[in-house]
């Protein structure tokens, strides 16, 4: 079975977006949180799937959710979520932790 993980930042991101959500309201960062998820397990299954966006360093490609653009690698099992960031934010390499 196909799998996604999280580098430590992805999960930090993800914290914060969440939590975002769920200060305006509960039901709102639940709904987020299973939409991200959601995607997560389909681009797992086809991990070749998204754009790709080897501007940011090799392997990397992304799918977006709501507004938040997702960056993720390709690995054995699946994928490797790298960061979760609103789609407004100046993305450069540097963004991208070595995880």
């Amino acid at each position: 079975m196909r799998r996604f993980h999280y580098s430590a930042t992805a999960d930090a991101d993800l914290d914060d977006i969440t939590e975002y959500f769920s200060s305006h309201s509960p039901a709102a960062g639940a709904t987020f949180f299973n939409e991200f998820e959601s995607r997560c397990r389909m681009t797992a299954a086809f991990p070749k799937s998204g754009r790709p966006r080897e501007e940011f360093g090799p392997g990397i490609r992304s799918f977006v959710v709501r507004s938040y653009v997702t960056f993720f690698r390709p690995v054995e099992d699946g994928i490797l979520v790298l960061r979760v960031l609103h789609g407004s934010r100046h993305v450069t390499p540097e963004t991208f932790p070595d995880e």
